[in-house]
């Protein structure tokens, strides 16, 4: 960040002009395709180094896995623990308590409907992180100049990493919904211009679908941490507008 030209707009992203978002939703959409046709990988799981190569692990502390639904139940799973006890960050929780009354319903549905899910496209290297918060961009033209930490690199389907940056780059709870529409045609668009033989058909979509769930579950619960500084009732916004999101599934 010292060396790149750009500026980072965690948190101000109504500062950016509507040329200049949607030229971030193009360019991510291109940029994720040329990631993703790096694969296919030889697993499911946590990218690491071994020998001096990028390779997916399996060791005693991450598991390689050769259906991505079983190793996605599992952090679903470890997800929804985490929430009856105040989320990923329980001692930052101002109310610990804040989602234990959905965990019930929630584990029922992704227990039945994960595994049921239509089979995953092979591995590929998959950067769930792409936000705001880990971009440079021209303030003006919205290009980017540079994205962020690669710590927590993946093999997975590539639709879920569609779908949680989607969830990541979309604010539908401040646009409208023709705006989100329209950002998020333009990042699908560039996505399936620049990958060769992808589009979206309706077993993407569908997995898509369940894979938003999952990134507003991950939400839900570092909502201590990615809130800490805000007032109760910013966080109790936060909050409403992620319940509403999950009652659409339940």
């Amino acid at each position: 960040m010292a060396y790149v030209d750009g500026e980072n707009f965690e948190g101000r992203v109504d500062d950016l002009s509507p040329s200049a978002r949607e030229t971030i939703l193009r360019e991510a959409g291109t940029n994720l395709a040329d990631l993703h046709q790096l694969g296919p990988l030889s697993g499911y799981g946590q990218i690491g180094v071994e020998d001096d190569s990028l390779t997916v692990l399996d060791t005693d502390t991450h598991s390689k896995y050769a259906d991505f639904r079983t190793i996605l139940l599992n952090d679903v799973e470890d997800t929804l623990d985490s929430l009856l006890d105040g989320g990923f960050f329980a001692d930052l929780a101002d109310d610990p308590e804040r989602f234990v009354d959905l965990v019930p319903a929630l584990r029922d549905y992704v227990r039945e409907t994960i595994p049921a899910l239509p089979e995953p496209d092979p591995p590929t290297y998959n950067f769930w992180d792409y936000r705001y918060g880990n971009l440079l961009v021209d303030p003006e033209t919205g290009d980017a100049q540079a994205v962020l930490d690669w710590a927590n690199l993946s093999a997975a389907d590539p639709a879920y990493n569609l779908a949680k940056v989607e969830a990541n780059l979309l604010t539908p709870e401040t646009d409208s919904a023709h705006r989100t529409a329209t950002l998020r045609k333009r990042f699908r668009e560039a996505y399936e211009e620049r990958r060769d033989e992808w589009v979206f058909d309706d077993e993407t979509r569908e997995r898509m679908h369940v894979y938003r769930l999952v990134a507003r579950l991950d939400a839900m619960a570092c909502l201590p941490l990615w809130y800490q500084d805000a007032t109760p009732a910013e966080r109790d916004t936060r909050a409403a507008e992620h319940r509403e999101f999950v009652a659409q599934y339940l």
